[in-house]
């Protein structure tokens, strides 16, 4: 389970965390069974989604973080783990940046 999150009783359960909690997690439960199927829901909502982008696919036609990443081991390139934003991952493969 992700630490930042802890799930607390106060009559309802609610999860809570320092900082603001996800739109997903937000509000309260009757239920712990209901919390819990709230944060699986959160979790498979963080997941990137797959993406069919091969090789041969024009890299100034993607725009998906997804297909940009695919884009990139499909043809051997390795994006800098700094590099987040679909715009900056685009940029670097384009070779915009002297990374």
């Amino acid at each position: 389970m992700d630490t930042d999150y802890k799930l607390i009783f106060d009559g309802f359960y609610r999860w809570s965390r320092s900082g603001k909690v996800a739109e997903a997690l937000s509000g309260c439960f009757i239920r712990k069974s209901e919390a819990a199927r709230a944060w699986e829901l959160y979790q498979l909502s963080k997941k990137a989604p797959e993406s069919s982008v091969d090789k041969s696919a024009d890299l100034e036609s993607l725009i998906s973080k997804a297909d940009l990443l695919k884009w990139a081991e499909a043809n051997g390139l390795e994006v800098p783990s700094k590099h987040k934003q679909p715009s900056a991952i685009k940029k670097f493969l384009m070779g915009g940046y002297k990374d």
